[in-house]
Order: C-alpha cells, then structure tokens, then sequence
C-alpha cells in the first residue's frame, strides 16, 4: 500500500484551520475523557431520535449488567439499510408531493441530516403493491419475445426512475438490489403474472430480460449493485404477480445461465466490488443473492450452496422475516458456508399491528439486533412509502402494509407522516456507516438489555440498545478499561456513539472472535487494517501464537484494505483453545487484534472402535473429539435427561421410550450434525433404516458417507409424540468396503418448527422387492407409475403416510396415494408424493444402452424435483415438474442419455423436493426406449 501523492487540493484541505483544530482535539484528547453522544426513542413517543445528555468514558470496569464492547474484534460488515420504493410508493412520491415536499423527504430519508438510507430493494415490474400489473417483456397470449425484441423500461420513467435518481443523489452510496415478482407471463407455464411456475426452456430468454433491465437501468441513471432470480420463490398466489421456482431450477438458472451472462457483460458500476466476482476493482458485476425468501426453509438456500457450478455466482443469500426463527436460519447457512454473506431484505409493519411500542421493540429486537447479530449485511423493510390506506393499489396482496412513512393523500396537500419503522431503521442507519464492521459485544437476550456494535470506516463506535424489560435497566458500556454508565427507559431504544479514534495513524481488527476446527481440517479470519491519520504508508502484520500442528500466515488481498489468515492444521495438532495474535506495525506504532483458534480432540469412534456395517449404529453413540469434530450442535449444554451418558458433549442426549430402551438423541435443530466412524465389511446396495419421532411434521436431513451425500432429502413424518417412533427407509445407494466417515446432517426444521428425535440408524442391504404381477417390466418399454413392486412399506416402496389418500381399492393396505386418473388410456395414477418418497420396479432391460427417458406427470401449481435411480446409483439429473394447471391435466418429461445395464434391475423412482405444496407431482406412468 503506498502512501498517496498531495496535490494543491489536498493540501489546502489539510490546513483549513477548523480542520486542524478538530485533528489536534481528536489527538490530544485524552483516552479516558472520550464524550459519549446518546439518542433515544421512548415506546411512549415522548422521545424520539432526541438527543440526551451526553456521558463521559471513565477509568474503570462495570461488572454488573454491563456490555462489553471490543472493537479489536471484528465480524460481517453492514452494506445498508433501507426500504423499496415499489410502484405504489413511486407514484406517490412523484405525484402527490410537491417539489419542495419531495426533496424534503429525500433529505429525510437518505441524506446525513436525516436517517440517511443507504439500501434500496426494487421490484422489476409489478408487486402486489403497484397500479397496474406489468413487466418489461408483456405481449399479446401465444406470443414470445426471446430477444427481447419488444423489451422496455418506459413504465418506469415516468415516475420510478425519477423516485430512485433522486433518493441516490441523497445519498451517493445508495446501493440497488433488483428482481422481480414475476417474469413476464409468456415465460411461465401459466401464462399470467399471478401465480404458476416458470418454463425453463425460457432460462435463456429470462437471462437476456435481466442484462437488458440492468443495462437500461444504469443508463438511466441507477445502477444496479445486487439481483435475485425471483422473490419469494416458494410462493405463488392468483392476487398477485408471483411465481414458484424450486431450488434445483434457480440454482440451474444461475450455474448455467445468469451467472455467466452477468459475468460476461462485464458492467461498470458504482461504490462496490464483489471479490469472489471480480478482481478488477472498477468492475462491478452485480452479485446475484440467492433464495430470497423466509427463514422457516434453509434447506432452499443450502441446495443453491451445494450446487458448486451455482456457489461460484452467488454473492449471498437472502431472507425474509415472516416464518422460521432467525438465528436458527442464518446460523445454519453461515456455519455451512460461512464464507456466505447473508442479507436480510424484506419484512413489513402493518395496520394489523397499530401499536407503536410493541412495533418498535418487535423491529429493533427482532429485524435489527437478531438479525445482525445472526451474521445479516443487511436490514431492510418492505415499503418506503404508501399512503394512507396502505395503497394505492390494484393488486390483491397486502392491503394492510405500513410504509417507514406514510404520505397521507386526504389532504391538500399531501401531508408526510414517518412510522415506528423508521425510527426503528434511523436508530442504526444514522450511526452506522455503510461499510461499518459488526464488532464484538456481549447481550443479554429477550427480556432483557440486548445490544448489537459497530465500528464504522471512519473509526467511530456504534451500539445501539433495546431494553426488552418492563422496567428501567441502568447499565454501563465497558469500552478499552473505561466504563460509561445509562439508565435506559422499559421497552426503549437508545444509539451511543464516540469517536473511537484515539489518535492512532491505525488500528488492527480480526474476526471472528473464535473459529473452532478439526484437526486435519483448516479455517479462515480475516483481518483489517484501518487508517485514520494522514499517514498510509505499509503497515507490517505480524502473526504469533500458533500451535504446534498449525500453519498460517496473514496475506493481503488484492485491491483492499483486508487480509486473510488461513489456518491449516495437522492430523496429530494438539486440541486446545489459543489465543492468535495479530499485531500491525508502522514506524514506531503497534496495534493488534488477538483471536481464539480451538483445535478439537481427534475424532475416534465412541467406544473404541468403528461401528459394523451392515449393522445399527444408535444416535447417540456419535464419534469423540467434542463439537465441530465429533459433533456440531448449537447449544452450549445437553438439553437431554442424561447429560452425563456423553459429558461434556452439547448434544441433546435424553432416556428414549422407544422399543429396546436406551438413549435417543432430542433437542435438534437446523445447522447440525452427528458423524459416526464406521467400517463397510463388504461392496453392495444399501439404505438407510432412520428410528425417529416428532409430534409435529419434522424436519429435513440427509446422510453422507466421507461427504457425499447418499441418502439424498430425507424427512422425519409426525409421530405424534416425541416418544413415538417409526422407522423410515431411504432410497437405496451403493457402498465401498472400509473405513468411513457417517454423518447425519440435520438440513431444515419442519413446518412445526423442530427436526425430531433420532433413536438410532441402521445401514443394511435392502430386502428385495418383487415385481407387481410377478414379472418383471421389461425395459424398453413403459411402467405404470402404480405398478411399484410387492413387498409392502419400506420395501416396495416408503412414504409418511399411513393411508392410501387416493381413494382408488388397486393395491388394498398400501400407504401409496393411487388415485383414478383422466389421462388418456384411464386407469390409475400415483399422487401425494412428498421429499424422501420412493417406489421400486423390478425390470429386465433387454441390452446395456443409453436411452430416453419420458415421465407422465401433472401439477396443478409449482411441482417439485424427482430424479430415477437403477441399483441404488442415480441415472438421471434432477428432474424438475412444470405446473400443467391441473392435478389431471398431463405433460410427458422427455429425458434423453440415460444409461442402462442389460439384464434384471431394481429402478427406483425418487422424490427430491417438493413443489409449492410439498408435493412432487402426480406420476401416471414412466418409458424408457
């Protein structure tokens, strides 16, 4: 890093005397005289952003209900805060303000003398809050446009365009995240904008449709910094512009189609680079975010992760905040990846909640300090503005929502009123600068005093405060040995900022605070170097402290202020918890930041030795060598009844009441996982026999065997009680003899919120299945979906349910869903199908060959993903189900390049994922030829 050049410019800026004199007051001011600014927001309005009499740093260290605060550690940076100006609120802005009213809500919301939003989220067409439904592409029915021949932003510079140059020119480092509630209808299998699914033989046109917006929108004046590929994927709806799309095409559409498409454009835009994209800091190529979406399903986001070809394009992923529980989600994505940014783009306050302080303390505790505590860049709201009736609109969606202001057209002229939602919003976008380092501080959860931190670009400290209890709390802010003591008001926010720069010309920050690994395995902190004085010349970073068996070295990154410390450690690295030092060096000027690396004990089996396969491996028997090796697990004790059967292991070990007696393992949650050594006694077919329970509709898993997943999405069916269990039976897959690593990976809690109870898991060859009418199907040929083999559940086949849900008498005491069907030819049809479901059919395949595959199928909304396996290997890629408008109304899946051994096989039909009811699709029959 040089130092850079004076010119004329800069060196009268430098002698400006106000400057000089506030430099020398920053400088000399003593460590411990450091002035505390407060502002505070009461639930009873008395008070709102109003400044308070400031406090002072003292000597000293509060040890009772005190935040400490540490600004040498460091974890994700805050790229913005903001809102979305949709069509409605555009409109509003431009047509029913004045001049003089428009730029005052401008400066309002974007500029340092207000709030000063610095993130907006902007629909691509229509949303359920807009005055016409519309894209960029509409034609007439039956027609297509794949060149974008007909392609046009003209509906949006009339007044939205205009809204967006305005709010930028407020705020310069604006940044723009766009998408769109629906593609235009010709792309989708509906043919409408409300609801359907879209027709991925259009992935090519949809690509074109996203350069061509991002082209047309930086001309215009507004660049575009982030895209996603659909909003709220998993929902589709008749009221409004919406579209499903399952995880397996978005992930498809962004590995093979907008990823490269994006890439290859090479766009020049503004005030942001995303690393992973480009190295070229003056290239911006807009970074795709992927899921967009609740927080009740990580395992959306996790197949996108998982998706290598897709994983490269991804500059993060996205959640809302109206399902599922913050922590668990964004935990669970960022301790499966945590190299993955995570935002946090949408949630609404509305007319349904009225009351302004428990509105304020839902937004600050639950979609602020929760969310950016849980790793979020992000917080963002839905609308900007809407008027008085939570409009205008055509569109039947959100009739009830609340803008961060509200512009109230009743009278003349309009009036501008601004909600709880952004005092909420102002209380960290006003005090946190964009780019601003999260940095460590403790919290006293729900309830209680909570907190998050931050330390901005320009050196200054950040804490904003939530009293959640209903009483006053005094507490102290502990900051580099001095203490600062507030007494803040039940249910009220407060923003306590100093400047933090002590005449340092730098600082060193690391993070995160700890990073706990494997031996064997590796990590990676970064680190950051800050300047706040005029000189920039090198600084030096020295690391020490590392163990015996570890490996690392700090290296700058290209075209950033940042570093990277990967850590490598050795299979024989001595576990334990030491403190890494990271001290920066420049002239006579040290600074350091100190981080905890814990290297676990080695992972053996529990017991001494690996567990037999074929054979049972009980849950709780899980490998030794502690969490994050053996284990992973959320908690920090065991939540079971028999915590000392695993001391001192986090996991939830608890007394079963199932058959056998014992021990299962309770408590689960998304994010974590068991891993068991095991040893294959022979080459073969196996599947996975999984004793679980859950009194609700449990949650997602798969198992994989040295990471590959062989079980594919597995699920835990409602028991009714935690301590009832059944068995459910994965579909087959095959096995190497020797010594392996099992692991069960707890993938997504279920509707009901949990993953379930595991009792134990047994890995043996599959009992064979018969052929239906005793022969087996002869391939080339066609096989009626009904037609599974004989041998009953878990055999023939294996499903939640515990009735045939159909109604059609064709294979009487099934659980499978046969049902009459319309198609042509009659006869039956297998429905219901959900993730983890499988059929077998017996077949002869008359000579070893590639062949097509063509599948029957109906849905009457976004269907799910299957693929075909022979033998317990996989001969399909994922298959996707379009919506055909219709539970009967049928389409035929052509498959081409399927390879198959001549002779007598086992096929299996599996389910993957499910469509916008968790349902596959319903099958008719399937031909390979």
């Amino acid at each position: 890093m040089s130092a850079p050049s004076l010119t004329p410019k800069t060196i009268d800026f430098l002698v400006k005397p106000t400057l000089l004199a506030f430099l020398l007051s920053v400088t000399l001011l003593p460590a411990h005289a450091q002035v505390v600014s407060v502002v505070q927001t009461t639930p009873d309005q008395t008070s709102l952003l109003a400044p308070q009499p400031s406090l002072t740093f003292t000597p000293g260290t509060a040890s009772q209900l005190a935040i400490d605060v540490d600004d040498t550690i460091h974890f994700q940076q805050l790229e913005g805060v903001g809102g979305t100006f949709n069509d409605s609120g555009a409109w509003l802005v431009q047509n029913k303000l004045t001049v003089a009213q428009r730029t005052a809500l401008m400066k309002d919301l974007f500029s340092e003398d207000g709030i000063h939003l610095s993130f907006l989220r902007q629909p691509m067409g229509s949303t359920d809050l807009s005055l016409s439904s519309f894209t960029y592409d509409d034609l007439a029915a039956n027609d297509t446009d794949p060149h974008m021949q007909h392609f046009s932003i003209d509906h949006d510079k009339a007044y939205i365009l205009p809204t967006l140059r305005e709010a930028i020119a407020a705020n310069p480092r604006m940044k723009v995240m766009a998408l769109p509630w629906s593609p235009p209808a010709w792309m989708k299998d509906g043919g409408t904008l409300d609801g359907g699914s879209f027709n991925t033989a259009n992935f090519a046109a949809l690509s074109l449709y996203f350069t061509r917006f991002i082209q047309a929108y930086e001309t215009n004046g507004v660049p575009i910094n982030y895209v996603a590929v659909q909003n709220e994927p998993l929902n589709q709806t008749t009221g409004y512009s919406s579209m499903f799309m399952n995880p397996t095409d978005e992930g498809r559409f962004i590995a093979e189609y907008m990823g490269p498409a994006l890439r290859n454009m090479h766009f020049r835009n503004q005030n942001w680079n995303f690393i992973g994209q480009n190295a070229d800091p003056n290239d911006a190529t807009p970074g795709i975010l992927g899921y967009e979406h609740n927080w009740d399903n990580p395992k959306y986001p996790a197949v996108l992760l998982n998706n290598v070809e897709a994983r490269q394009y991804l500059a993060g992923i996205s959640f809302h905040c109206y399902a599922g529980n913050v922590a668990d989600a964004q935990n669970a994505i960022h301790d499966l990846y945590p190299d993955t940014p995570i935002y946090f783009t949408e949630c609404t306050g509305g007319t349904f909640a009225p009351d302004f302080a428990t509105n304020l303390g839902n937004d600050v505790e639950g979609q602020i300090i929760n969310v950016l505590r849980n790793w979020g860049k992000t917080v963002t709201m839905w609308n900007m503005d809407l008027d008085q009736n939570s409009g205008p609109t055509v569109e039947h969606g959100c009739n009830d929502c609340r803008g961060i202001v509200t512009i109230d057209t009743s009278t003349t002229p309009s009036t501008v009123s601004r909600n709880v939602e952004y005092y909420a919003l102002g209380h960290l976008s006003k005090f946190v600068q964009t780019g601003a380092y999260r940095i460590q501080s403790n919290s006293f959860g729900s309830g209680n005093v909570e907190d998050v931190a931050f330390k901005n670009p320009d050196g200054s400290v950040a804490v904003l405060v939530y009293n959640a209890a209903s009483t006053p709390s005094q507490f102290s802010l502990n900051w580099h040995g001095k203490t600062a003591s507030y007494a803040l008001p039940a249910k009220a926010v407060a923003t306590f900022t100093w400047a933090g720069y002590q005449g340092n010309t730098f600082d060193v920050t690391a993070g995160p605070d700890t990073h706990t690994v494997a031996p064997g395995e590796g990590t990676l902190f970064s680190v950051n170097v800050n300047h706040y004085g005029f000189d920039l010349s090198p600084v030096k970073l020295d690391l020490k402290g590392l163990p015996s068996g570890a490996f690392g070295a700090v290296g700058q990154l290209p075209f950033a202020p940042n570093a990277l410390l990967p850590i490598i450690t050795t299979k024989d690295a001595q576990s334990g918890t030491y403190p890494l030092t990271i001290t920066g060096r420049q002239g006579g000027v040290e600074r350091s930041s100190t981080v905890q690396l814990t290297i676990g004990g080695q992972e053996t089996p529990f017991g001494g030795t690996p567990w037999a396969l074929p054979g049972l491996v009980q849950a709780e028997n899980f490998d030794d060598g502690g969490n994050y090796v053996g284990y992973f697990n959320l908690d920090t004790t065991d939540q079971g009844n028999a915590p000392s059967y695993r001391a001192p292991a986090t996991v939830g070990v608890e007394q079963t009441g199932d058959t056998g007696g014992g021990f299962d393992v309770g408590f689960t949650k998304e994010g974590e996982w068991l891993r068991y050594t095991v040893n294959v006694t022979q080459a073969g077919i196996y599947n996975l026999q999984a004793r679980v329970a859950s009194s609700g509709p449990g949650g997602y898993y798969h198992v994989s065997f040295d990471g590959e997943n062989a079980t594919g999405n597995l699920f835990v069916p409602q028991t009714n009680a935690f301590q009832t269990y059944t068995t459910m039976v994965s579909p087959s897959f095959q096995l190497q003899p020797g010594k392996h690593i099992m692991q069960v990976t707890l993938d997504g809690n279920g509707p009901s919120g949990g993953m379930g109870n595991f009792n134990w898991f047994a890995v043996n060859p599959p009992t064979a299945s018969a052929p239906f009418g005793g022969t087996p199907a002869t391939i080339p040929g066609m096989i009626q979906a009904e037609n599974f083999d004989t041998g009953g559940k878990s055999i023939g086949y294996w499903n939640g349910a515990t009735t045939n849900a159909g109604g059609a008498n064709y294979r009487p005491g099934e659980t499978v869903s046969i049902e009459t069907s319309t198609d042509t030819g009659g006869g039956f049809d297998v429905g219901s199908t959900n993730p983890g479901d499988w059929l077998n059919y017996s077949v002869n395949i008359a000579s070893a060959g590639t062949y097509t595959l063509h599948v029957r199928v109906a849905s009457d909304v976004g269907g799910g993903v299957f693929h075909l396996a022979c033998d317990g290997q996989r001969i399909t890629p994922a298959l996707s189900v379009p919506q055909t408008n219709g539970w009967q109304t049928w389409q035929t899946l052509d498959v081409p390049n399927v390879k198959l051994p001549e002779g007598a096989h086992t096929l299996q039909l599996i389910m993957d994922t499910g469509g916008f009811f968790n349902t596959v699709a319903n099958f008719n029959w399937f031909s390979l030829n």
